[in-house]
Parts: C-alpha cells; sequence; structure tokens
C-alpha cells in the first residue's frame, strides 16, 4: 500500500465500519445514508456516549428484557427509538433484534422483530459489546474520523 492511501482513507458506505476501524489511517471519512448509523458514532466521538454508559444501558436493559418480555421491553423500546432516534435505542435494536439486522420501512421506522433470546444480554455479551466500544471510542480519540450523513456523492 502506498503512503498515499495511508494517509486518508474515505469509505463513502460506512455500513458497519468493520473495515476502516481496523486500518492504519490517522485521518477517515466514513459516509452512509443511515442517518441513525452516524448520529450513533457522532455521539461516541463526541464522548456523549462512553462505555460505561452503555455498560449500564446494555444492564439495564437485560434485568427489563427478563423481567417485563419481549413484549414490554423490546418492542417499547422499539417504539420509543421510532419517535426519538436515540443513539442507545439504536444500539440496543441492533444488538437485541432479528440477527442484529437494521431494516426501516417505507415510513422510515426501524421494524425488526426482537431475536426471541430472553437472555440476550448475558454478561459475557454485554463485556464483549462495551469491549468494542470502547476501542472504537479511544480510536476516535486517536484519529481523525469525520461522519458524514448522506449519499456517496457527498464524499469528496
Amino acid at each position: 500500500m502506498s503512503d498515499r492511501f495511508a494517509e486518508k482513507w474515505i469509505e463513502p458506505f460506512m455500513g458497519n465500519g468493520v473495515f476502516a476501524f481496523n486500518l492504519a489511517s490517522n485521518q477517515v471519512l466514513l459516509c452512509d445514508t443511515n442517518p441513525h448509523l452516524i448520529a450513533f458514532y457522532q455521539a461516541i466521538a463526541s464522548g456523549n456516549i462512553t462505555a460505561g454508559i452503555v455498560k449500564d444501558n446494555l444492564e439495564a436493559d437485560e434485568g427489563k428484557l427478563l423481567e417485563q418480555g419481549e413484549e414490554l421491553h423490546y418492542y417499547k423500546i422499539r417504539e420509543q427509538f421510532n419517535k426519538e432516534h436515540q443513539p442507545l435505542d439504536f444500539l440496543f435494536l441492533n444488538r437485541a433484534g432479528f440477527n442484529g439486522m437494521i431494516r426501516f420501512n417505507r415510513d422510515g421506522k426501524f421494524n425488526i422483530p426482537f431475536c426471541h433470546k430472553p437472555q440476550r444480554f448475558a454478561q459475557a455479551y454485554i463485556t464483549k459489546i462495551t469491549n468494542q466500544f470502547s476501542y472504537i471510542s479511544k480510536l476516535l480519540k486517536v484519529k481523525d474520523f469525520v461522519f458524514i450523513f448522506g449519499p456517496f456523492t457527498n464524499v469528496e
């Protein structure tokens, strides 16, 4: 790989971002048409969401899933997300939804069903998510990441 490519990585279709997060580039521009994905990563970059907040939130959701069941908790969070679009709700839905899918209907509403695993957020899974989050959070502090919402034609 030439030094020119190592200077700045541009990803016009961010998706899960795994490739860009594992590159050695110090400057990274990620674009996607999913506004919730971009808002999630912008919240991490700004420090509005931390690993501790993620851990606490997922542990609370685990308890509520076990107490209330999927019908009351998962679908309540899904409905709340479709109104308020909060990044932590987006994370919960992505990790608790069927096969980790992200899908929206014609009205722009997240519509993935629950994964049917009432004990979805066992401690080992919460630790895994929190560790992944910590890695990304640290990476965003030491490298120049820019997240852009919109079509790939917005990427320059």
